[in-house]
């Protein structure tokens, strides 16, 4: 009888301890929202706001004790790593969306966003499944703030570099009266665009993460880019129509052009297959007001466009 009250008392300081759980002892953590994870939707709010500890070191009630020592300090480490995924949340940048309808580029910002957020969310719902009596919760905290680590450094820190850019082409400079093909000058207006695209490259080439470490360079880099044509209300509604779409058009033929003499001349690695064109006629551009009929501001052709490493977009 004995040595059956000793295992008895020796089952229940282990389990106290954290060293091994009973069933109706388990722990799993407590939320003041409605977080489940069941829910895979992202959310603004921060995991360790939500979160309600139990132990007083960590902000809770209960004292920590020699029976439950283990259990506070797995919380303190499950807290820090809620804190820590908070941050990188954080640091997830918001972007300005263009009322084109079909602005590839936006498309594809809030598709990186999408991602990031969405393992966000992956990571969270491990964090949400701890429990606090398991015996192989230190490894599992342990193995998901190595997985938020990864998360900042390799995506998260150079996400700042992550821009879209508004150039406007003046269709007056671009092109001759009426016409859609390019002249010396336009070419060379788009030259001067080709040649900030080298520039942000070796940006991200050269980059040196908050984790001391080149990650993109040699990367491929993906380029998207929206090309919008737009004329003013002078002479037919159906010829405008067409007129800024074969200037779009032609915009993005002569992009292409120097694009392939940049990959030959650098060697860099770009793929450029998501090129897109159109024409509004003589829709107004975002932003602008009517001020008459001639109006050389609504002559242009407005090319947004991303560049990022394979390492972002994928």
């Amino acid at each position: 009888m004995k040595n059956i009250a000793f295992i008895i008392v020796s089952i229940l300081i282990l389990s106290s301890c954290g060293i091994l759980p009973l069933a109706d002892k388990r722990e799993r953590v407590k939320f003041q929202s409605n977080r489940n994870i069941n829910n895979n939707k992202y959310s603004d709010n921060l995991i360790s706001k939500d979160y309600i500890p139990k132990y007083a070191e960590n902000g809770g009630e209960t004292k920590k004790t020699f029976y439950n020592w283990r259990k506070s300090d797995k919380e303190r480490e499950l807290l820090a790593a809620m804190k820590k995924l908070d941050s990188v949340r954080a640091a997830i940048p918001t972007f300005k969306k263009n009322t084109i309808e079909s602005d590839y580029v936006d498309i594809e910002i809030q598709n990186i966003i999408s991602k990031l957020q969405s393992e966000i969310v992956r990571l969270e719902n491990l964090l949400m499944q701890i429990e606090l009596t398991d015996v192989d919760s230190h490894a599992e905290i342990t193995e998901i703030l190595a997985e938020i680590n990864r998360l900042k450094c390799e995506k998260i820190d150079g996400i700042s570099l992550l821009k879209k850019k508004i150039n406007v082409l003046r269709s007056d400079l671009m092109f001759e009266i009426g016409k859609y093909k390019i002249t010396s000058a336009g070419k060379k207006i788009i030259k001067s665009w080709t040649r900030q695209v080298e520039v942000d490259i070796d940006k991200w080439n050269n980059y040196i993460n908050k984790c001391n470490k080149r990650i993109f360079e040699n990367d491929t880099y993906i380029l998207t880019i929206n090309i919008a044509g737009y004329a003013d209300p002078q002479g037919s509604t159906s010829v405008n129509l067409k007129l800024s779409n074969a200037r779009a058009d032609a915009v993005k033929k002569e992009i292409t052009t120097q694009l392939f003499s940049l990959l030959k001349s650098t060697g860099k690695k770009i793929v450029f297959n998501n090129i897109h064109s159109v024409g509004y006629g003589e829709k107004l551009p975002e932003g602008m007001t009517y001020e008459g009929d001639n109006d050389p501001r609504r002559r242009v052709c407005i090319v947004n466009s991303l560049i990022a490493p394979s390492k972002v977009i994928e």
